[in-house]
This record gives structure tokens, sequence and C-alpha cells, in this order.
């Protein structure tokens, strides 16, 4: 099985477009668009689209993460038939360049025309990844990052899915449960990021409004982000932790509207002052399975982020196929 990769960004002009009025505006626009092959790109690259073979978006969508060195791994079923998929396929690339570093295929149960992944996480001490499936035939794969070794496999729904997430070191779970019911209840918050330091990150969503909520380990308020015009569904956190990638839904309210998604943004959180340092548009479609009885069986472009101190990396997969890493310098923060 082959990989490839291949710039979905294209600067041919329209007909009777100026082509040089194009190319100018493109590098005012801030980015240069080159041509990858094979996950090559030159260093001044600032936005690139790397496109999986034998993907599709539409029924498989992907899971990505970045290691605390940069490295973009993105887990995804292969779509060879129209019916079924049978294979995972990971990737590692340089999160800079594209360049593929390393891939590995795995048979793991069938799916039948859709499946949305649960998760793909990595284990706190960064030893372990993990790609859950907990629905139809469950799948617990659990792979070494530094050579795609299958370390432990199970397909049986594990009692507690919870302990397949990261940690937080010197925390117990019943310590945290007793915290998050707390602010729950105090605070009508709809769902949480747990930080390594213990610290948490709570999300409101009213659909045309919403708020970001950061608290410490005994929950206790410390900031808060308002948003007046959207609600955040979700918040993805750096390897560092000090910047989060957070989705924000504008939900229609009216007859003609109610329940359609009108507006998604991610919104690059500085989480040392819980303001924004940049806003990006993603696509707002969405994809729900047959069995939908919950969030996670929802899945919509989920951003995934890595930060060295002065630049931040945004990986955004679409619909489309390809998966697209933006490079950003961080604005001054505002609200």
């Amino acid at each position: 099985m082959t990989f490839d990769f291949a710039q979905a960004i294209s600067m041919r002009p329209p007909a009777n477009t100026d082509a040089k009025i194009m190319i100018r505006s493109a590098l005012l626009a801030g980015f240069l668009a080159i041509s990858l092959l094979d996950g090559h790109a030159s260093e001044a690259v600032h936005r690139m689209s790397l496109r999986l073979r034998d993907s599709d978006f539409h029924r498989y969508p992907p899971r990505t993460l970045f290691t605390p060195d940069g490295k973009l791994v993105i887990a995804y079923r292969t779509a060879k038939s129209s019916d079924e998929s049978s294979t995972l396929q990971v990737v590692v690339a340089d999160g800079r360049s594209g360049k593929q570093i390393a891939k590995h295929s795995y048979d793991i149960p069938s799916a039948g025309r859709t499946k949305i992944s649960d998760n793909f996480v990595p284990s706190l001490d960064g030893h372990s990844l993990y790609y859950v499936e907990l629905t139809g035939n469950p799948i617990v794969l659990e792979i070494s990052p530094s050579n795609l070794e299958v370390l432990s496999e199970s397909t049986t729904r594990p009692s507690n899915a919870a302990s397949l997430m990261p940690r937080v070191a010197n925390v117990t779970d019943d310590a945290l449960a007793q915290v998050e019911a707390r602010i729950k209840t105090q605070n009508g918050i709809d769902d949480f990021v747990i930080l390594s330091s213990g610290r948490l990150i709570g999300m409101k969503d009213r659909a045309i409004a919403g708020s970001l909520q950061l608290f410490d380990r005994e929950g206790n308020l410390v900031k808060t982000l308002d948003r007046p015009d959207c609600g955040f569904k979700s918040v993805q956190l750096s390897p560092s932790e000090r910047y989060g990638a957070a989705v924000c839904t504008r939900t229609g309210t009216t007859e003609w509207t109610f329940g359609k998604t009108l507006d998604r943004n991610v919104f690059i959180i500085d989480l040392q002052t819980m303001l924004i340092a940049k806003s990006v548009s993603l696509s707002k479609m969405s994809l729900q399975t047959s069995i939908a009885t919950n969030a996670s069986r929802v899945w919509y472009p989920q951003p995934t982020i890595w930060d060295s101190g002065q630049m931040i990396l945004l990986c955004v997969p679409d619909f489309s196929g390809t998966i697209t890493i933006q490079e950003i310098i961080p604005e001054l923060t505002h609200q």
C-alpha cells in the first residue's frame, strides 16, 4: 500500500483573471503555495495540504496528534471498498515540511460504511499511542510511537473507557471526579479538558454563545473567555499545554435554521492568559453515524496543535480528503 502526499493548493487563476494580480494577492496574504511530492516541501512554506491515498473522510474521518518534538501522526481507516473498511493506516510526518517519516498498516475489525474513532491519544509518559474504537466491533490498539509496532491489542470493550485516556500526575480519579461534579453543578459546564497539572478547562455551549473557564486543581475559577457569537465544542491542547485549539460553533435557533451549523471557527487560545491568539475558519460540515446517541458519534473538522513557544503548527483534517498544516506566529492576544 502506498501513501501519497499531494499539494491541494492551486495557483492557477480562473478565466479572465490577471495571473499577476492573483499571485501578488497570495503573497500579500502571507503564504506561498508550492508543489509537494511525497511529502517534500521548502522550509518557506507557511501552509500546505496533504492528501491521503485510499482515504474517504466522509465515511472514515481521521484522528491526528502532534508528538512533543513536532511530528504529526495521522490515523485513519482506509476506504478501498464501498461497503466496509478493515485496515487502519498510521502515518508519521514532519510537522513543518510534511515529509513522510514512517507509515504502518494494521488489520483491525471490519467496520461498515461509516465509522468514527473514539480517540487517538498518547499515554501520559509518552511511551504509547492509543487508537480507540468502542462501538460496533471494539478495538483498542496500543502502538509504539518510535517504530509504530503494536504493543498490545484488545477487541473487548473496556469496563472503564476513561482508563485509556492520559492520566493527571499526582491526582486520583476520585478527586478529579469530585471536582468535576462540583464545577458542573456550580458553573453549568458542558464538558471538560484536564491539563496534566490538574487544572481544568470547562466548556459552555449555548448554541449562539459560550465560554471557556479555567479552573485550578481545587476547582477554583481562575480566568474566563466569553464568546457572544458561538458555543465551544472541544479543546485540543498542544503537547506543552501552552496553547489550545478551541472549536467554537454558532448553531441556528430560528425555525428555518434550527440545529444547523451556521459558522465554525477554531480559536488558538493562550492558556496562560485565556485570550485568543489567532482565529481560523473551519468547514461547517459534520459527520454523524447511524447509531449517534451522543457527541462522540458526531465528527467535525477537529484541529490538532503544536507549539515551540514562538511558533504554532495547526493541523486541520477536512472532508475533502486533505489535511492542512498551517504555521502561525501568535499575534497580540485579544478577546
